[in-house]
């Protein structure tokens, strides 16, 4: 009370607490349909939209430094003939996730490149050329993106100029996150039924005209990694909304967004080429991000310096090439310039960007918690040991958010309140705990969210969680705490003895890789990281984890047969554990193969471990890496080995069975196959120079394209 309000009797600080204007983004109003509806106008669209982003001191808004993006196109979405009017992106570097580095083209013209009034063109039918693309008219336009890369705030911008007449589109326009939505086959039969019944109980109204409207749909990726949905079903869910406005004639528009890599584009093209338009959300240009810059300096002009840092960075593209590609995005752009961060630095990535983003707020709010505590014997990383926890609660949630009381209850916050002096156990104190937790998180780009109405948390009748501002953030953080986690255990005592048993151990590895698939973003972060770290440490942690892998496969990688009786997904957390444990085993060193010392039965085990996360579901992962391990003779008959790493001369795959195998876009290049059964295996693109193929059995095997 008296750090929030400030003391009654000695005058020695003023209060904590600073109260500003409540925001009113929606009105009740009385409704036919229960008991109210909540209703809303341009003018409080415009005023939310005007609120400061992350909490800014300054007052930066979306609106203020808002920068109109530009798209390619997906180039099988492209008429032959009318491939003339593009070119490939010689202004970036990146690859898409699928290896296909010219997949997208860009206009030639560069006044056609912007997405705004491209889009509104599509939607109203009235584009000039639509007989370039194979679907003239689409129904269904899916816009691609990386993270950070603008795609809900493309979804902000576009509500906002419709609220504004600016779109002139004669249509209802709903928008809807997808990651509100619960899966259920409904969920993939009839998603547009699915879609329709949630935005009437979001609205409390009915909806008449859902036949004629247009639908924007934000974050199919979320959906997928909440949810846990295969790739194969999330395929389903978008083919299912072409085929429906298709076989209906709906006069329907629908636009979603995604991350790369949840959805197969070339089948979706392929199957629905008339009726589907996709696109990518290109990086910022050069031009862009000084745009960008010069709206940035209106709120902090000691920033403007930053124009001749980019115009010396852009100058050196093959030097500076991949900090180009992270500046594209215009998060990381807005990162990288508050906290001030050395863009000429060659070796940045984007795990420094927000290492440097975490150290820059946790310093300025470390001087603010020393103006009211005893800070005595504490040092600043206790506030990013409680953030890498608070993560990981989100990463492993349900929901991608976590609870008040759930954070509070976390050992790095409890830890960290007992630190201070504050006992967590005594009633009085809860408002202080929370009122300083709310700082902290706010400080570091959290913000509140409203329970989801599936959630069935109730303790103490909560209706509101926490979640990171940007998704990226979250995840970096999370592969922080992974890699701290499975740190410990090659910490050591007395006499060399590892400190955790190999109970305690395994103990730790469930519980960080059993609750979900670790996602691709992660997986970059947690890369990057282990890249870092010595490589001495590295190969220790391999060795270990080497010792405990046949200890795991004995027991099928159920660590806690209890925990299987209440979950939501119960038979999938041995796999998840499995594939999460070998992915992060094979980033530590590939000096290690994992496989060599396995016994047949356990290393038919492996492979039937192998034959089950690669079952054509994306939720698990493709690409999975075997390279280096000695897989001799096993059995991986049919497997989906989709841009799988078998590449390297340590790699033996003497006899090894890969009849009828999916080996699209395999690396095989150098790998050791005398012998190996290969009939019917699918090799297209696969990389195979340089391997010893001497023997193999090749009969009805798919080489097209194939590197030999």
């Amino acid at each position: 009370i008296n750090l929030t309000f400030g003391p009654e009797s000695e005058v020695s600080h003023a209060g904590a607490l600073g109260f500003t204007d409540a925001r009113i983004l929606l009105f009740p109003v009385k409704s036919m349909k229960g008991v109210f509806a909540y209703i809303t106008c341009p003018q409080v669209l415009k005023r939310f939209e005007e609120e400061a982003i992350f909490g800014n001191e300054r007052g930066v808004t979306l609106r203020g430094v808002y920068v109109e993006p530009e798209f390619r196109v997906y180039r099988e979405s492209i008429n032959e003939e009318s491939k003339n009017l593009f070119k490939e992106d010689e202004e970036f570097f990146f690859e898409d996730e699928r290896g296909e580095k010219d997949s997208f083209l860009i206009f030639e013209d560069e006044s056609e490149r912007q997405l705004h009034p491209f889009i509104y063109s599509i939607l109203r039918g009235d584009y000039e050329k639509n007989g370039i693309f194979k679907a003239k008219f689409p129904s269904v336009i899916l816009l691609l993106g990386y993270p950070g890369g603008g795609k809900s705030s493309f979804c902000k911008e576009f509500i906002y100029d419709y609220c504004n007449g600016r779109t002139n589109l004669d249509k209802d326009v709903y928008f809807l996150e997808l990651r509100r939505l619960s899966y259920k086959q409904e969920l993939i039969n009839s998603p547009l039924e699915v879609i329709k019944k949630e935005l009437e109980e979001l609205a409390g109204v009915k909806i008449g005209n859902f036949k004629n409207s247009i639908l924007i749909l934000d974050g199919l990726d979320e959906l997928s990694m909440k949810e846990r949905i295969a790739g194969d079903d999330i395929d389903r869910f978008v083919e299912e909304i072409v085929s429906t406005i298709e076989r209906k004639e709906l006069n329907m528009k629908v636009v979603i967004t995604s991350r790369y890599g949840y959805v197969n584009i070339k089948r979706l093209c392929d199957r629905y080429k008339n009726n589907l338009l996709i696109l990518e959300l290109r990086g910022l240009s050069k031009n862009k991000q000084i745009e960008w810059i010069e709206k940035y300096s209106v709120f902090y002009p000691e920033k403007r310096d930053y124009i001749t840092k980019l115009e010396k960075v852009w100058s050196n593209k093959n030097r500076f090439r991949y900090i180009i590609e992270l500046l594209s995005q215009p998060v990381l752009l807005y990162m990288v310039i508050s906290a001030n961060i050395d863009i000429e630095n060659e070796s940045l990535k984007r795990s420094s960007i927000y290492e440097g983003l975490s150290q820059f707020v946790i310093e300025r709010k470390w001087e603010s918690i020393k103006e009211h505590y005893n800070l005595k014997g504490l040092k600043p990383e206790i506030l990013s040991e409680v953030l890498q926890e608070i993560a990981f609660l989100i990463f492993k949630s349900d929901f991608e958010y976590a609870h008040k009381k759930e954070i509070l209850r976390l050992d790095s916050v409890k830890e960290f309140y007992e630190k201070l002096g504050i006992d967590i156990k005594l009633k009085e104190n809860i408002t202080e705990m929370s009122n300083l937790l709310k700082g902290l998180l706010i400080s570091f780009y959290f913000r509140e969210v409203e329970k989801s109405d599936k959630d069935e948390f109730d303790e103490g009748k909560e209706n509101f969680a926490i979640e990171f501002f940007h998704k990226s953030l979250q995840e970096y953080m999370t592969a922080k705490y992974i890699y701290k986690k499975m740190s410990e255990l090659i910490e050591k005592v007395k006499r060399g003895k590892y400190s955790k048993t190999d109970e305690e151990a395994m103990n730790i590895i469930w519980e960080l890789f059993s609750h979900k698939p670790i996602s691709e973003e992660i997986r970059g972060y947690l890369r990057e990281i282990i890249e870092e770290k010595d490589l001495e440490e590295r190969k220790e942690l391999a060795e270990r984890l080497k010792k405990l892998f046949p200890i795991l496969l004995e027991i099928d990688f159920v660590v806690k047969p209890d925990e299987l009786e209440s979950q939501k997904f119960p038979l999938y957390r041995p796999f998840y554990t499995f594939r999460n444990f070998w992915i992060f085993a094979k980033m530590l060193t590939s000096e290690i193969s994992y496989t060599e010392e396995l016994t047949s039965e356990l290393k038919e085990r492996f492979a039937d471990f192998i034959r089950y996360v690669q079952s054509g579901s994306k939720t698990f992962i493709s690409m999975i890496p075997l390279n280096g391990e000695e897989l001799k003779e096993t059995n991986l008959r049919g497997v989906n080995l989709f841009r799988a790493k078998l590449f390297g001369t340590n790699t033996n795959l003497s006899g090894t069975i890969f009849f009828g195998a999916y080996l699209y876009q395999a690396d095989l290049s150098e790998a050791n196959l005398p012998s190996a059964e290969l009939k019917g295996a699918n090799l297209y693109r696969a990389k195979l120079d340089k391997a010893d193929l001497s023997e193999a059995k090749l009969y009805e095997a798919s080489l097209l394209e194939a590197r030999l």
